[in-house]
């Protein structure tokens, strides 16, 4: 919600709480007990998306009156701070698929997923579309890019405006861990694996987009982008 004069506040409510707070990034925000059990805080935040994480008597929860994404590797609430960009606004435009892979991967025997978006026009179709594979960042999952990053609405937006070509996403998971003693650590190595060795011969087999170096590419946010430069310069001839 925003003020009058366009600043952003956060109003919840927490039964017989004693003190309240909220942390975006390192710094923390006290709310105010505007009624009994009604707590508001104002934030002085530009637009955009962050993650935040409430405190009630010094004890870290999730509200289900705030949304929830995956994030620090947990499910964690965030907020969007307006004025958004147009193409990041549901609309009534024609939309793609996102569908929901499950496979048993033998790089890390044990089960994965991956989501794969395919856009509008692409069911009951015959084309064949160009796919990127699109790798997110430290502590989120494959489900990030379409729950907070809305990719799949931004390219419907821009697919509709014509601002883009029609192509599909692969989104994976990229926190891939092995055990090394009693610690499970992040291997970057494994997942540019299970990408080449797994995920890409699957999808690209099942769907209609892809099948050559000229039609793929990978792309990556923050420990998505090192994951994407060490897969695309030890594999050059499978992305363009």
């Amino acid at each position: 919600m925003y003020r009058a004069e366009g600043r952003p506040y956060i109003r919840l409510r927490f039964a017989n709480a004693i003190d309240v707070q909220i942390q975006i990034g390192n710094m923390r925000y006290p709310f105010l007990e505007a009624e009994k059990d009604t707590w508001v805080v104002d934030l002085p935040l530009d637009p955009g998306f962050y993650y935040v994480h409430l405190y009630v008597d010094n004890c870290l929860v999730l509200s289900p009156y705030l949304p929830i994404g995956y994030g620090h590797c947990r499910p964690a609430n965030y907020i969007e701070v307006g004025p958004m960009e147009d193409y990041c606004l549901m609309d009534q435009v024609a939309h793609g698929t996102i569908r929901h892979e499950y496979f048993f991967s033998t790089v890390t025997n044990r089960m994965e997923s991956c989501l794969c978006y395919t856009p509008p026009g692409y069911d009951g179709g015959t084309e064949s579309y160009p796919v990127l594979y699109l790798q997110h960042g430290f502590g989120e999952s494959e489900i990030s890019w379409t729950t907070t990053g809305k990719a799949n609405i931004i390219l419907d937006n821009l697919i509709e405006m014509g601002k883009v070509k029609p192509f599909a996403l692969v989104m994976s998971d990229g926190m891939v861990q092995e055990k090394v003693g009693s610690e499970e650590r992040l291997n970057h190595v494994l997942l540019e694996r299970m990408l080449v060795e797994e995920i890409i011969p699957m999808a690209e087999k099942k769907y209609q987009f892809g099948g050559c170096k000229e039609k793929r590419g990978m792309a990556g946010l923050s420990m998505g982008s090192v994951q994407t430069t060490r897969t695309i310069c030890d594999h050059p001839d499978l992305f363009s």
